[in-house]
């Protein structure tokens, strides 16, 4: 039954967690910012008027409640894990990088005017991942409308699954299609509900250079990625200039065309990146990879999530981890979007140390071996 009143123009600062059983009022000029040395939890309703999420290093502010904009949502560092609602002419600010976005659904609601420049600051963060922001710039939105935007990665385990997402990884290119998809990036997508027609700059910047990339790629080429909507059972192309940057860190597409989808007919649009060419995402996803010693002789198995043109598997075998010599070759199974386990017996084991690796996989195209 408390009341907590923030007057106009005030601040207030909290470093720990925060429970609201009663009335939270925070005047649409005050601020709250969040500062912790480690993970934040709140509970309870939040509506802000203005929020700065500014932790002491990149942590999560944990709201499984959500929380509520009226004004600016101010991200410097810091991860929000939770949904995030921003209401008529409510903004994001300093939407940047990895180190601040929001880990959940975030929903854009218009009045009476017509909105513009509107950044969706996604991302996803899991334990042992890499974070990725995965941004939605809209350069307009109509009056009256209301935008959801959810960001993750298929490769944390969390993701989407194969079931709301048919097809994910193989192109299917829609008729129109020019230039054509080579092949669908599954790592990184969006899932989009909209009342708009939107044109839109796409956004992935993560803490890791090789987030987005085949390591084994020797060229990543900026003409190569356009933006993807699965529509009408097939991947269309949206268009877009992409820019690859920040030491592969970072991809941006500007100018993709992002289709009205009724939210009311529960039809999402599945949004995502594609390539023309083969080497710009990995085109082996591996879940795991373990040696295990068995007497005389090693097993080795591994296990892939998905697989696209996968002629074969070299396996290699060193006693110094640095010099390798191939074993064995085995066969892949081509394409794949289900889990597939592998196993290889080694009999040549020898006393000592004996390490093992899977060299860069061999595609089908005779013109990538």
């Amino acid at each position: 039954g408390a009341t907590l009143t923030i007057p106009a123009s005030k601040t207030l600062n909290i470093a720990g967690n925060i429970t609201n059983n009663g009335t939270l009022t925070a005047n649409n000029s005050s601020t709250i910012v969040f500062k912790g040395n480690n993970d934040q939890i709140l509970s309870g309703t939040m509506i802000f008027g203005n929020v700065t999420f500014n932790q002491a290093g990149v942590h999560k502010i944990i709201a499984s409640s959500g929380i509520t904009v009226n004004n600016i949502a101010n991200f410097t560092k810091g991860i929000v894990v939770g949904d995030m609602t921003f209401y008529a002419g409510a903004t994001a600010s300093n939407v940047t990088d990895s180190a601040s976005f929001v880990d959940g659904k975030v929903t854009k609601r218009t009045g009476a005017s017509v909105e513009t420049d509107f950044i969706f600051p996604t991302g996803s963060a899991t334990d042992g991942q890499p974070k990725v922001l995965g941004s939605v710039l809209v350069a307009s939105l109509s009056a009256n409308s209301e935008t959801s935007i959810v960001f993750n990665q298929k490769s944390n385990g969390g993701g989407f699954s194969d079931s709301e997402m048919p097809q994910f990884w193989k192109p299917n290119n829609c008729d129109d299609n020019n230039p054509l998809f080579n092949h669908i990036s599954n790592f990184e997508f969006w899932k989009v509900n909209t009342t708009s027609n939107l044109t839109a700059t796409l956004k992935v910047s993560a803490d890791n250079q090789n987030a987005h990339f085949n390591t084994g790629a020797t060229t990543f080429d900026n003409d190569d990625i356009y933006g993807a909507i699965w529509q009408g059972g097939c991947w269309k192309n949206v268009g877009g200039s992409a820019v690859i940057s920040g030491d592969k860190k970072t991809i941006t597409i500007t100018n993709v065309t992002i289709p009205e989808v009724s939210i009311r007919a529960g039809e999402p649009s599945w949004l995502t990146m594609g390539s023309k060419e083969h080497e710009t995402w990995l085109p082996i996803e591996l879940v795991s990879f373990t040696a295990n010693c068995n007497g005389r002789s090693a097993l080795i198995e591994w296990t892939t999530a998905t697989e696209k043109n996968n002629d074969f598997f070299v396996l290699e075998r060193s006693h110094d981890a640095v010099n390798f010599k191939e074993i064995a070759r085995i066969a892949g199974a081509g394409n794949s979007i289900e889990p597939i386990s592998y196993a290889y017996t080694d009999f040549g084991v020898r006393n000592g140390d004996n390490y093992y690796r899977l060299i860069k996989p061999h595609d089908f195209d005779p013109r990538k071996k």
